[in-house]
């Protein structure tokens, strides 16, 4: 990802099943959320379309229309959202 203002950091998310070895996270889901972390710029969050698809039927999280991505080591595009937020300062 690329720096934000104040030093924001971009976030990525995703939902899955991971492996937890001595607090060190692994799987192909762990990835997933590095990769699309690193499509975002500093202060935006996406989210994976299997969040978006959680969370979009409930309406009160602003999500973005989606975009597709091709993701270092994973095969294919994947849809990317953005979650619209506001800080509160």
């Amino acid at each position: 990802g690329r720096p934000g203002p104040r030093g924001r950091s971009p976030r990525g998310a995703t939902r899955s099943w991971t492996i937890d070895e001595g607090g060190d996270l692994f799987g192909r889901h762990v990835i997933l959320a590095a990769r699309i972390g690193n499509e975002a710029d500093g202060g935006q969050i996406l989210v994976s379309s299997m969040v978006h698809d959680l969370v979009a039927p409930r309406g009160d999280l602003p999500l973005g229309p989606g975009r597709p991505v091709e993701l270092k080591g994973l095969d294919g595009h994947h849809h990317v959202h953005e979650v619209s937020w506001r800080s509160g300062g």
